[in-house]
């Protein structure tokens, strides 16, 4: 990748015997499983051509807490929207004018053309680009003039609506020269000072390699290819459209569920604080499957989701859903109810039978598994608050659907929120002909 760099600085195990050892060696086999271990990690991008300007990022972190934040317009400041977690900073954001960004964690990084030069601004400096900049030509006169205390320990990503985007690291920057920009957890500029290689900067750069047509679709298998589990998840995922200054939202690194958001006078008028979490449905599709061929023409559509959210299935003979139906799902005929269960449980509880077959050392490896969900509990609570939610299954049959066409379709669900309501992935499905 093609770059352009300005101002940047230079710069005794102890020994354990026969049975305490083997004890040692069950509790470090324990703590890897339990833990997933994974480093905790984002991955933020832009592409732009063909007119079509994209930016997409996977906020990854322990904290399930996350919140998306309207700033209304005020005199000579611009509205936008900020996603973040209720225990810190603002994590990224788009304002009215189709101006993205997003930050990752990096190693420490000296700025002394910045500290010698440059005025210390107090609290984020991408607020104040996104309340005064339209542009990435006018975000760089604010970096010429600002740092702030975050730059010595993140990077940022800044798109625009005309093509254009620029990587922020420390001192200095490195503006888009190609199709796109991929930004995770190193320096382009210093990546020996860590995080480098990066399986998620590979996979992300493969992917815009390989196509050359720029779609949400392709954005999305970037997000899915790039999501993380295990101690750090993917606690939700954007899409930016720069020309529409628009935003698609993701939950906890589901990508068939989504909520869009245009930024215009009505959803800018008011500051609004709304937690992400409680506007997804938790939508599992179960059939049809996309692309799957149907041999009757009686078609019964099943889901898994929410038991309290309101849903509507919505099919076409049209991709883009025009002339669709919309029925309206009756809840009270959703009958089956599953809890899933996570598969360390099941581990636990076989691992517990195997040790009543040989009860020397059962008391020790009881204890060593408790100390391990002791010592897990608290930082895998957000891989588990999905996977242990109940959820009710959803089926609705429709009969005598043509044949030998294609059928598109998708489920709209709504948590009670009256402003935003969540969709599901548009797929599709053919009828073969009458079985």
């Amino acid at each position: 990748m093609a770059t352009e760099n300005n101002g940047y600085p230079v710069r005794s195990a102890g020994s354990c015997p026969g049975k305490n050892k083997r004890n040692l060696l069950f509790f470090l086999l324990i703590f890897f499983f339990f833990s997933g271990i994974r480093v905790f990690s984002c991955t933020v991008f832009y592409v732009s051509w063909n007119g079509i300007s994209l930016g997409g990022n996977n906020e990854d972190w322990s904290d399930p807490k996350t919140l998306m934040i309207f700033v209304a317009p005020a005199e000579n400041k611009y509205g936008w929207i900020k996603f973040g977690f209720k225990s810190g900073f603002p994590q990224g954001g788009m304002n009215e004018y189709g101006l993205f960004w997003d930050a990752t964690a990096v190693p420490f990084l000296d700025m002394p053309v910045s500290v010698a030069n440059k005025i210390k601004y107090t609290g984020p400096l991408m607020k104040k680009i996104m309340e005064e900049c339209k542009t990435i030509a006018d975000a760089l006169k604010i970096f010429e003039k600002y740092y702030c205390d975050d730059q010595f320990e993140a990077q940022y990503l800044i798109g625009d609506r005309f093509g254009s985007s620029v990587i922020v690291e420390g001192d200095g920057y490195i503006l888009k020269k190609n199709r796109y920009q991929i930004m995770t957890n190193f320096y382009h500029s210093f990546p020996s000072l860590g995080g480098y290689p990066c399986e998620r900067y590979e996979a992300a750069k493969k992917i815009l390699d390989k196509n050359t047509a720029l779609d949400i679709p392709l954005i999305i298998n970037i997000l899915e290819s790039t999501h993380q589990e295990g101690k750090y998840p993917t606690q939700y995922s954007n899409i930016y459209n720069s020309v529409e200054s628009s935003v698609y939202l993701f939950y906890y690194h589901n990508f068939s569920e989504y909520i869009k958001i245009t930024l215009d006078q009505n959803s800018l008028k008011r500051n609004t604080e709304i937690d992400i979490p409680l506007l997804f449905s938790n939508i599992d599709i179960i059939f049809p499957v996309d692309r799957q061929k149907i041999n009757t023409i009686d078609v019964n559509f099943e889901w898994y989701g929410k038991p309290d959210s309101i849903y509507e299935l919505v099919y076409s003979l049209n991709e883009d859903l025009s002339e669709c139906i919309t029925i309206p799902i009756d809840t009270m005929i959703a009958s089956v109810h599953i809890l899933k269960i996570s598969h360390y449980h099941y581990f636990l509880f076989g691992f517990l039978l195997i040790g009543y077959k040989n009860r020397s050392g059962y008391l020790i490896r009881i204890l060593l598994i408790l100390i391990a969900l002791l010592l897990f509990t608290e930082c895998r609570i957000s891989d588990d608050v999905l996977s242990t939610e109940t959820q009710i299954r959803f089926s609705h049959t429709i009969s005598s659907l043509e044949t030998d066409v294609n059928y598109f379709w998708k489920i709209r669900a709504n948590t009670g929120n009256a402003v935003f309501s969540s969709e599901t992935i548009t797929r599709s499905f053919f009828i073969n002909g009458e079985g």
